[in-house]
């Protein structure tokens, strides 16, 4: 799934998303007129390191 929010001018806010089971990474440059960006990137079939199944979620 690729999201976006739309910004092509200089100083207008936008957002990006690109989303599956093994991938996400955003970009996310909202703030201040749009001059101060944060990004992501992470696998969430492996957050901490650890598959979370049955065996290993808490009680």
């Amino acid at each position: 799934m690729l999201e976006r929010s739309p910004g092509y001018l200089s100083g207008a806010p936008h957002y990006f998303r690109l989303q599956s089971p093994r991938i996400l990474a955003e970009w996310d440059n909202t703030a201040r007129n749009a001059n101060h960006a944060h990004s992501v990137w992470r696998d969430p079939g492996a957050d901490f390191g650890v598959p979370l199944d049955e065996e290993n979620s808490p009680r």
